[in-house]
């Protein structure tokens, strides 16, 4: 209950921040961003329906996500991203956790002021050579902190490519610098 009040707050903010619009700096043709962002308030469901362990048990799942883009805007609102990640997972039934490092590339567009919506495709490679890959679609905003220097809420809908892959829902939060 408290995540679903976390997501619903973020919402909250970002509407409140497109609305006001207030410090709109605007993202021009030939301009390059560079921000991180971490989440880990994230809802997860498994596409599998079973534990293996114990099939009556609810699964939980510990997900913590740090992500920096680099970007060039190639139109005015429209910027081709190149995005680096690392993601640890602890499953509620097993007994270990895995990391993970990413390497993708991605899109983001800019309709109205400093509200974006972007999407992303991550190939993933973890310690036991596994690789896989997950896509995102998120929604933001930039808030400007300084002439060139933002605040990034967003919430982000992200799903993995496998087999037995999951379905992520989340809040990201981050800093960014445009140049």
């Amino acid at each position: 209950m408290k995540k679903v009040i976390l997501l619903s707050v973020g919402l909250v903010f970002i509407a409140l921040a497109a609305a006001t619009n207030a410090n709109a700096q605007g993202f021009r043709k030939g301009d390059w961003v560079v921000n991180a962002n971490v989440s880990g308030l994230e809802f997860n469901r498994l596409s599998q329906n079973d534990n293996p362990r114990q099939p009556d048990e609810k699964l939980s799942v510990t997900d913590f996500d740090v992500t920096a883009q680099a970007g060039y805007f190639i139109f005015d609102k429209l910027a081709v991203n190149a995005v680096v990640s690392f993601n640890y997972e602890k499953w509620s039934y097993l007994d270990d956790s895995t990391s993970s490092f990413g390497f993708g590339a991605g899109v983001r567009y800019y309709p109205v002021g400093n509200l974006f919506a972007g999407v992303d495709y991550i190939g993933q490679t973890s310690g036991d050579s596994d690789f896989g890959s997950h896509g995102k679609v998120s929604v933001g905003y930039d808030w400007f902190l300084a002439d060139n220097v933002f605040f990034e809420p967003a919430v982000f809908y992200s799903k993995k490519f496998a087999k037995n892959g999951s379905e992520n829902f989340g809040l990201s939060l981050g800093l960014g610098v445009k140049f």
